[in-house]
C-alpha cells in the first residue's frame, strides 16, 4: 500500500539522519586532521 511505502521511506530517512548525525563528529575530526 502507498501508505506503507511512505512510512517505510520515512523510517529509512530517519535512520539515515541518525547515522549521519552519529558520524558527523568523526567527519569533523578527519577534516581537521586533513587540513
Amino acid at each position: 500500500a502507498p501508505a506503507d511505502a511512505a512510512r517505510r521511506a520515512h523510517k529509512v530517512a530517519a535512520a539515515v539522519v541518525q547515522v549521519r548525525g552519529a558520524l558527523a563528529p568523526f567527519e569533523t575530526l578527519r577534516a581537521a586532521f586533513d587540513s
